[in-house]
């Protein structure tokens, strides 16, 4: 369990060599991949747009929103970039594609209901990079394609999902207890809720009244 005063970092694990770690934007800073990178891992994790500067292969900036523009349809983007750290400097890629309209608008209104509760107003940047989804990762090409790279992030993003329903639905976001002992058997408790809501979920998908699932046959 992580000390609630250090935040979210990736510095916060105990790095495994060759492992991947895929994380949301929250953990995107440089220091926290700099430190998986140097325990032998990798790193694929959601781009907070402005969060660090990156560089293209010249050397020059890499304007993110100008590659971004440049993805039509459902184009995969694949640009080699780094950005520098205290101690160096780490290479990767970014991989994006464009959302869909529907998504895109539903991700822009977010942000502005989001923006609107601290009185501020988005920036043209945060607005158009809503309409896209760009990950960072250090693996490079051969060994995981930018289209596999997305449809990973795809795969962690569903365990994002279910991790927001025991949040809303079961109140796992609120930690009643602050001693560790305490904290971990009340959380404990509500993922065996969780386990529960899931398997009777489950099975209520082949319930029937008589008991039995029926053998479909064709009419004679």
């Amino acid at each position: 369990m992580t000390d609630y005063s250090k935040g979210e970092t990736l510095k916060n694990f105990t790095v495994e060599k060759d492992a991947l770690y895929m994380c949301d934007r929250g953990y995107y800073h440089p220091e926290g991949i700099e430190y998986i990178v140097n325990g032998g891992a990798h790193v694929l994790i959601r781009v907070n747009i402005g969060g660090t500067t990156l560089y293209g292969p010249n050397g020059k900036i890499f304007d993110v929103i100008k590659h971004l523009h440049t993805l039509k349809g459902n184009h995969i983007g694949n640009w080699p970039v780094s950005f520098d750290t205290k101690q160096g400097k780490v290479s990767g890629r970014i991989c994006a594609i464009r959302k869909s309209d529907i998504a895109a608008q539903h991700s822009i209104e977010k942000i502005y209901r989001e923006y609107g509760k601290k009185q501020k107003t988005p920036t043209k940047a945060t607005i158009e990079a809503a309409k896209y989804v760009v990950v960072f990762t250090t693996l490079p090409q051969e060994e995981l394609p930018a289209v596999m790279a997305l449809d990973f992030y795809r795969g962690r993003w569903q365990v994002e999902l279910v991790f927001k329903r025991m949040k809303s639905i079961l109140g796992l976001g609120h930690l009643p207890k602050y001693d560790p002992v305490g904290a971990k058997a009340w959380i404990h408790g509500k993922l065996f809720c969780a386990m529960l809501i899931d398997a009777f979920t489950r099975a209520a998908e082949y319930f029937s009244p008589w008991g039995y699932p029926l053998e479909i046959k064709n009419a004679s």
